[in-house]
């Protein structure tokens, strides 16, 4: 509820890591990069109906989907993915009871309980701005649990996964992906754990023609 409203969140561990957690309510794209030192900010600005992030240091704006910049000094450069979830507080509470939540004591008044874009998420078809490619395989907000290799990215059906493996092959080596105590964990064949992240549909679609691989569950 509070990234509905802020749509970036920064956090730093014990060990020095730091987090930037993004999400575009647009797109339902919830997305955990390593910041690296980088300080971002929310530029208000879209591309493909996706938010647009900027970096402080050179206001070079960042394709939050793409995971990259697209526009000023640092065009090119791309952002390390580090997985994460996207699971209901009470699931939540239930397997990480020791785990801290963000407050809504955020110093900003916003009444975090109220989303204010009305039934977008239920209307598989509203849009408040357009975009480039309407890609009509799956219904354009169809959840989706995205896998990026090194040349390509593999989007599975959120709601098809089960524990049961699934395999997946790509040019760049095979994807397995399952439900593990609740939570989606995708890996190579070597055992590896591939970060993974979740967008609607019509997101991923717009950015992936050329390199997607899609898993329907069919």
């Amino acid at each position: 509820n509070i990234l509905v409203w802020h749509e970036i969140v920064k956090d730093r561990f014990k060990d020095g890591t730091e987090l930037v957690v993004t999400f575009c309510p647009l797109c339902g794209s919830a997305i955990v990069f390593e910041a690296e030192g980088n300080d971002f900010g929310v530029s208000g600005k879209l591309y493909e109906s996706n938010l647009l992030m900027f970096d402080r240091k050179t206001e070079s704006l960042w394709s939050q989907i793409e995971g990259r910049a697209v526009v000023g000094e640092r065009i090119g450069e791309e952002l390390k993915h580090y997985s994460s979830q996207v699971m209901q507080y009470s699931q939540f509470q239930e397997k990480y009871s020791e785990g801290k939540v963000l407050s809504k004591e955020t110093g900003h008044l916003r009444d975090y309980g109220f989303y204010p874009y009305g039934n977008y998420g239920e209307d598989h078809e509203q849009f408040y701005f357009p975009v480039s490619i309407n890609d009509e395989r799956l219904p354009s907000k169809e959840i989706m649990y995205i896998v990026n290799t090194e040349n390509h990215s593999v989007a599975f059906v959120d709601k098809k996964l089960t524990e049961e493996i699934v395999l997946v092959e790509t040019p760049d080596g095979v994807v397995a992906a399952q439900v593990v105590d609740g939570e989606v964990v995708a890996k190579n064949l070597e055992g590896k754990i591939l970060p993974g992240y979740v967008a609607m549909w019509f997101s991923w679609a717009n950015h992936n023609q050329e390199n997607g691989i899609v898993w329907t569950g069919e």
